[in-house]
């Protein structure tokens, strides 16, 4: 295949260059709302310059504010940062450039534009050999997450362009709460026609979209700069020399201009496995987060595209950002991790989890105090600052194994549309028509027609579907554990010499939970002892040691059918004083027993919903309501 047509099969996402005519989209010079750090006052202006700590603004009446950085909001620092970054890019660059994703021959490795040929965007090098790798062990929990800022930014529902063909497919929404940009990406592919692009920029702020355009080629927008103008998008076509390769774009004007084409993972040892990126996003201090499908983490500087610091884990991983974007949970394989990305000397957080594997996804709650992570097997739920499981479980009668979102401390959205209370496996809702966008925290809905479309921001659950629920709580044939219950003791995972002490503590949990005791009850509590096993922990200040570990588990059956389980184990989440031998006297200690208080402390559901009876093919089975997502909101 020639060069021509490899270009033209391969790189069309800049096409779009060449009918963005019709394009409005932010320049330097639009007038936004700036806000200082208490969020207390305002004011419309646009961007002057940086001047030393300020920044210089301009407002609508002509006269100049020098503001000092540190005054201003987070979003309005990302942007300085942004305008600051990219203040040194000539002004004269050609709008028209096409993106090609074959390197040109002349290409030297160099990170340096290439201006031999002006038409052809930047090919990066990439280079590790001076990129630390953080080492991810069993250690201890200290994740020190700060209280969490909520969304400066006011959502407004945003009208978006209609689909431009029946075939065209929505693939996903991109979005910077920092920059107040979204990019929405949806691809058209049909045998006989070229696959295509389409674009659609949003601005948060105003509630406007400011760009549409679409072009041959699949290409899909990962991650938008703080900037709110560069974007950096990844091929998704099936070309295997090109499949996975990053793109940086940039809006100017009516204009997207090509800057770059770079593949992060192409010298590394598997580089075959690492080619996708399946999470990509701007985290703080102008850096670039990615994770590629074989679960490589890497930071970059993303002006130079060097990598930083990187660490390993497991394949099946995925990850999350806190809202301040200075802490990235994973989860994955049978670990589970907080890790500190604005410190490289704090040890990552990471405990042993139960197995989790296959179509994974993840989420952090609106406080970023729980996190939540579905597969095909099962749904888990944590709590950050404990790093202790609040939920393990099937939520019956519902597959898990679609995207997850946590839109409510109490609620996951499991499979895009079901809203479910995870502490009792309350089905509650089914959000249909549209797809699920989350936005530092809070929730919005894609909706998209041949007539046009909304992006809709949404509290979830809504008004309608919390008074079902409370209505259904009252309700004796919904659930088979509820306040009055009778629930039974099975004792039988439990080693003899334990069984005393956890039936009592057995005993005590159910009755102050409010259930009844009676061993002729449908509803069994299940206890658990394995182990000990000897297992490796690390502790950042002491180093590694070797533990007997015990496994402490909890389940709730009804009629053989499990519906909740939570576990524990006996090995220290934190440990005091100073040295090896003190600390190995602690381990050692920890190490003589199980943990048989969880069992007395163990968080009991105080709802749980009684299971369906077949095998879950309906979409709806046992949701206590249902509303489809229109032009107009819920249509209940």
């Amino acid at each position: 295949m020639n060069a021509k047509l490899i270009i033209q099969s391969v790189v069309t996402i800049i096409l779009l260059i060449v009918s963005l005519p019709q394009i409005a989209t932010a320049t330097p010079q639009d007038v936004r709302t700036w806000k200082d750090a208490s969020g207390k006052f305002e004011v419309k202006a646009t961007f002057v310059r940086v001047d030393g700590d300020n920044v210089v603004i301009k407002k609508e009446d002509g006269g100049e504010l020098s503001v000092p950085l540190n005054k201003l909001s987070p979003i309005d620092q990302g942007y300085v940062e942004g305008r600051r970054s990219s203040s040194a890019t000539p002004k004269d660059d050609n709008p028209f450039q096409p993106m090609t994703s074959q390197p040109k021959s002349s290409d030297t490795g160099s990170n340096s534009a290439d201006t031999s040929d002006p038409t052809v965007p930047k090919s990066l090098s990439v280079d590790f050999s001076d990129c630390p790798e953080t080492t991810i062990a069993i250690s201890s929990w200290q994740p020190d997450l700060e209280e969490q800022p909520k969304l400066s930014l006011k959502l407004k529902p945003i009208a978006l362009k209609p689909k431009a063909d029946f075939f065209e497919k929505y693939v996903r929404t991109a979005v910077n709460p920092v920059a107040g940009k979204a990019v929405i990406t949806h691809h058209f592919s049909r045998h006989g026609k070229p696959a295509t692009t389409r674009m659609e920029f949003i601005d948060l702020q105003t509630g406007q979209s400011i760009a549409n355009a679409s072009g041959e080629g699949l290409w899909t927008a990962l991650a938008i700069h703080d900037d709110g103008e560069r974007i950096v998008v990844q091929n998704v076509a099936d070309e295997e020399s090109t499949k996975g390769q990053l793109g940086t774009v940039r809006l100017r004007g009516k204009k997207i201009v090509p800057l770059d084409l770079w593949k992060p993972y192409e010298t590394m040892s598997d580089a075959g496995k690492e080619k996708i990126v399946r999470f990509c996003r701007f985290i703080n201090d102008g850096k670039l987060l990615t994770l590629s499908q074989n679960g490589r983490v890497v930071i970059w500087d993303f002006e130079s595209r060097k990598p930083v610091r990187r660490f390993q884990y497991h394949g099946a991983c995925q990850p999350a950002l806190t809202n301040d974007r200075k802490h990235l949970a994973i989860c994955g394989g049978d670990i589970f991790g907080i890790v500190n990305l604005e410190n490289p000397e704090a040890n990552p957080s990471v405990k042993k989890a139960p197995l989790m594997n296959y179509w994974l996804s993840s989420g952090f709650s609106p406080s970023c105090k729980r996190f939540a992570a579905a597969t095909m097997q099962k749904l888990m739920v944590w709590d950050v600052e404990s790093g202790e499981v609040l939920f393990e479980g099937k939520v019956p009668g519902i597959g898990t194994n679609g995207n997850l979102y946590f839109p409510h401390e109490d609620f996951v959205m499991i499979n895009n549309d079901k809203l479910v209370e995870y502490s009792s496996g309350i089905k509650l809702w089914r959000y249909h028509g549209a797809a699920p966008v989350n936005i530092s925290g809070e929730m919005a809905f894609v909706h998209l027609g041949r007539d046009g479309g909304k992006m809709l921001p949404m509290e979830l659950p809504h008004p309608k579907a919390m008074e079902l629920l409370d209505a259904a709580k009252s309700q004796s044939d919904l659930f088979v554990l509820k306040k009055g219950s009778k629930i039974g003791i099975d004792l039988n995972g439990v080693p003899s010499q334990y069984r005393g002490d956890v039936e009592q503590s057995l005993k005590e949990n159910i009755e102050r939970k409010g259930f009844v005791f009676g061993n002729d009850a449908d509803v069994v509590l299940k206890a658990a002892i394995s182990g000990p096993t000897n297992e490796a922990v690390s502790y950042h200040f002491a180093g590694s040691f070797v533990v007997r570990q015990f496994n402490s588990t909890l389940s709730i059956d009804y009629n053989g059918k499990s519906l909740w389980s939570s576990r524990a184990n006996n090995v220290p989440g934190a440990v005091s004083g100073r040295g090896k031998d003190v600390i190995k006297k602690q381990l050692d200690k920890a190490g003589r027993q199980p943990n048989i208080k969880f069992f007395a402390s163990a968080q009991l559901p105080d709802y749980l919903q009684k299971p369906s009876e077949g095998s879950g093919s309906n979409r709806d089975a046992q949701m206590l309501g249902s509303s489809a997502i229109g032009i107009n909101g819920i249509q209940d």
